[in-house]
């Protein structure tokens, strides 16, 4: 079942801040601004190689978002698949995070459904009822809407090129 732009958007909204919710202690302390900034532009550049790489494997692309930095919170960058990406994998979206930690911190508050030995978490959604799978590749997330909590071929697919990708086993 796929979700429209405005309701990912809103759906990966709240992921971001539940997560920076659970990980405010993870910031750099006040007044460290040179620091907060060289983060960001590493997140910004680890959000625009992966856009590059998931075109080298897949012809898709992966549009790069906004550098999204509310004060007191870690800061992320999210990518949305473009029509054709949306087509052969389905509903998903992604989001670099700044660690390895925070992304794993937000995928283990995110826990509400059954997981499995791939290190999918499952999260159910309400209105209409849909199943998020979450996974995370180092410090890059990936959400992908389903109808059940199950694979299919397009994740598979997905999730291949994305260990690919980030060079995660």
């Amino acid at each position: 079942m796929a979700l429209g732009s405005h309701a990912r958007a809103a759906l990966l909204a709240g992921f971001a801040v539940f997560a920076f919710t659970s990980c405010a202690t993870t910031t750099s302390p006040p007044g460290d601004g040179n620091v907060h900034r060289r983060a960001e532009r590493t997140l910004i550049g680890q959000a625009e190689a992966l856009a590059s790489r998931f075109r080298q494997l897949t012809g898709d692309e992966l549009v790069v978002g906004a550098l999204l930095s509310l004060p007191g919170v870690p800061p992320t960058v999210g990518l949305q698949p473009d029509n054709g990406a949306e087509r052969h994998f389905g509903d998903f979206a992604v989001t670099v995070y700044p660690t390895r930690q925070i992304a794993a911190t937000f995928m283990l508050s995110a826990n509400e459904g059954p997981s499995n030995d791939e290190g999918i978490i499952w999260q159910k959604q309400y209105e209409p009822v849909s199943w998020t799978a979450i996974k995370n590749y180092r410090n890059i997330q990936l959400v992908w809407q389903a109808d059940e909590p199950m694979v299919d071929e397009r994740w598979r697919q997905l999730d291949a090129v994305m260990r690919h990708a980030t060079h995660a086993a």
